[in-house]
This record gives structure tokens, C-alpha cells and sequence, in this order.
């Protein structure tokens, strides 16, 4: 059976083009822009959340992982044409031998607080150069404060590619 977003009951219970719901054990977002809906599921405790987007007709466009702290889109995404049938996937991961089990390991070795507010991990990549994760986080504090620390790793060997330090602005 094909998904459909139901319109009805959105527009129902929508205010400002969007709609939220707290469930037993998970947060649920739904959201209208100009070419359809967005569904994002966050189960409590979890850092990915599973990303719906639908076209106007209802049917679903794409569905799979999004990172919570970075927006970046993980593991194998499905897309659909607009009737809803299955039209191809794409494997995020796996232009990356530097996994995110790997980067979890540089977290912990960094003593980086993953839920802090400061805490940003992207991944991407530029025309002609290597893919790339980018990580953002707040220091352990030292005599001068703390500081945001961006680390750029090879998104191959995981090494660290260009680092910046930013002194936190203290109020």
C-alpha cells in the first residue's frame, strides 16, 4: 500500500501551515510549503529522525534519516514519483569510509557533549574536492573560557583537515 500524507486532518489541526503532536514516545512535526508536506518522526533519546516529505497530491516524494544536530541525510533515502511508486534509492553513507560510528569515536575521544547547544555535525562536499564532515562544538572551559571548536575531517581517512577556534562571548 502506497503512503499518502492526509491533507484533510493537517488542515484540520494546522495552525501558521504547520502541526505538532507529542506521542508516548516520540514528537511528531508536520508542516505544508509550496510544493507539498513534511513529516519529520524524533523518537525520544535519538539522534535521527525518520524525514517524510510528501507532494501537494498527498503522495509521499522521499523518505529516511535526518541527523537532529546537523540536518544531514543518513543511510539509504527512497524517492518516489508523484503517483507514490518507488522510483530510485540513495545511499548517503556510502560515499563516506570515514562512518558515523567513526565520528561517534571522535566524540568520545573529544569529550564532545552531543546534546549541547553548540553541538553541530554536517557532512557534505564541494565540487572537486573530498567529501567532508564538519563538527562544531563547545570546549571543556580553560583559565580563558570556552571556545567553539570547528574540526573539518577527510570524509576517507577521517583526519582532520582544517580546524578553527572561536572564543565564546561571555554575558
Amino acid at each position: 500500500m502506497k503512503e499518502k500524507f492526509d491533507v484533510e486532518a493537517f488542515n484540520k489541526h494546522q495552525q501558521s501551515n504547520s502541526y505538532e503532536v507529542d506521542l508516548k514516545d516520540s514528537h511528531v512535526s508536520q508542516f505544508s510549503y509550496a510544493d507539498g508536506y513534511v513529516e519529520e518522526i524524533t523518537s525520544k533519546g535519538q539522534l535521527f529522525k525518520r524525514t517524510k516529505d510528501f507532494y501537494k497530491n498527498g503522495n509521499i516524494k522521499q523518505q529516511g534519516l535526518t541527523f537532529i544536530k546537523g540536518e544531514f541525510m543518513k543511510g539509504i533515502w527512497q524517492f518516489f514519483d508523484s503517483s507514490g511508486n518507488l522510483s530510485h534509492e540513495i545511499d548517503y553513507d556510502s560515499r563516506y569510509k570515514f562512518t558515523w560510528d567513526d565520528v561517534q569515536r571522535f566524540l568520545r575521544e573529544n569529550r564532545v557533549n552531543i546534546q549541547d547547544v553548540n553541538t553541530n555535525i554536517t557532512r557534505s562536499w564541494k565540487q572537486g574536492e573530498e567529501w567532508v564532515w564538519v563538527i562544531t562544538y563547545k570546549t571543556t572551559p580553560d583559565k580563558n573560557g570556552n571556545y567553539i571548536r570547528t574540526v573539518t575531517l577527510n570524509g576517507n581517512s577521517g583526519k582532520i583537515q582544517k580546524e578553527e577556534w572561536t572564543r565564546l562571548q561571555r554575558n
